[in-house]
């Protein structure tokens, strides 16, 4: 499986998380904003922002040895994107630092929501025009 380090995190005074997103196509500077309206258990921790847009969420999970460690499951989303990008971020034991990192889902495989992979703007303008049924 194919695992890649696609943004680093430090701690924000809010309690929240700062930091970027980097690959070939995102360039962002991205917070984790602390969810104050958990009025249930399936809320997520914090809303992902970037400038004044929300672009996502993550919601907290546990690892380890009696699920000792905690980490966040985040969910991306864009109308360019061909389906929402998951990723977790990894917190270090000291807490003040985080790694967000993105696994290639298996082809296939019931992770693989997000269709082919487009790799350029006429891959995107095909995939646009049969998603509307367009020429193509």
């Amino acid at each position: 499986m194919n695992r890649l380090v696609i943004g680093v995190f430090r701690l924000a005074k809010d309690g929240g998380w700062e930091g970027e997103i980097r690959s070939l196509l995102m360039n962002l500077k991205v917070r984790l904003a602390p969810n104050d309206d958990r009025s249930n258990d399936n809320a997520p921790a914090f809303h992902v922002m970037t400038g004044q847009v929300r672009i996502g969420e993550a919601w907290e999970g546990r690892w380890g040895a009696q699920r000792s460690h905690v980490f966040y499951r985040v969910s991306l989303d864009d109308p360019f994107l061909p389906g929402p990008l998951s990723a977790a971020l990894f917190p270090r034991e000291e807490g003040d630092a985080a790694q967000l990192v993105w696994t290639r889902p298996k082809e296939g495989g019931s992770d693989d929501r997000s269709g082919p992979m487009i790799t350029s703007s006429s891959d995107l303008r095909n995939r646009e025009e049969s998603d509307v049924g367009g020429p193509g």
